[in-house]
């Protein structure tokens, strides 16, 4: 299937579910995602708590959205040419509104620097007016582009200055060798989650799994 049809495919997904909520990554801390929308493949992840997410892939541990099977299987298949084997980091559907942007920005959490970020361009663009910048360098944004990059240390920010909402994936990998290696100093098969981190969710500041019920 060439990654157009995906990106169809994918696009009839993300539109028959617009009847369910989209969750607001709002933050007053430094405006980088407030206008922007998001829905996920493997849950809303507390990636600012990285034993949590160490965790996660340390035991192969998902809850898949049964309303993106089809995301879900471009991205196992994205491996097949990619040669990325680590387990799923966080995985989202992104949905960006008319003459918005995602604000220029490094991930520079700790989590950020174990995996790799894949972005699929999943909305049609025939006048290029959406736009992603990485490392100040403008990347070819047509329906079905793939791209891979590394978002601790790449500044990048996504612009959308037509007149429709455009949508893409940003889903990660993590590095296989870094997995490893934190593993290894956290000690990952001795961490045990508390009951009160697996119930409801909380913020940033929070032990809990999830920043969002979604």
């Amino acid at each position: 299937m060439e990654l157009s049809d995906w990106a169809d495919r994918i696009k009839e997904e993300i539109l028959a579910d617009e009847s369910n909520e989209w969750y607001w990554p709002d933050n007053s801390d430094n405006k980088i995602f407030d206008q922007a929308y998001m829905k996920f493949v493997n849950r809303n992840l507390n990636y600012y708590y990285f034993p949590n997410m160490l965790y996660l892939a340390h035991n192969r541990e998902h809850q898949f959205n049964p309303s993106f099977n089809v995301t879900l299987d471009f991205c196992n298949h994205a491996r097949s040419f990619n040669n990325n084997l680590g387990p799923f980091g966080r995985m989202c559907i992104w949905k960006l509104p008319p003459k918005t942007q995602l604000l220029p920005h490094r991930d520079d959490f700790k989590y950020h620097d174990h995996i790799a970020r894949n972005i699929f361009v999943i909305s049609d663009n025939p006048e290029n007016l959406f736009r992603v910048i990485i490392k100040e360098e403008p990347v070819p944004c047509v329906k079905g582009t793939f791209f891979q990059f590394h978002p601790y240390t790449d500044i990048h920010e996504f612009i959308n200055e037509s007149e429709e909402s455009m949508y893409f994936l940003g889903f990660d990998y993590w590095y296989l060798d870094k997995l490893s290696a934190a593993a290894m100093e956290l000690q990952a098969g001795s961490i045990n989650l508390r009951p009160y981190q697996r119930s409801d969710h909380g913020g940033r500041k929070t032990k809990k799994l999830y920043l969002s019920p979604h």
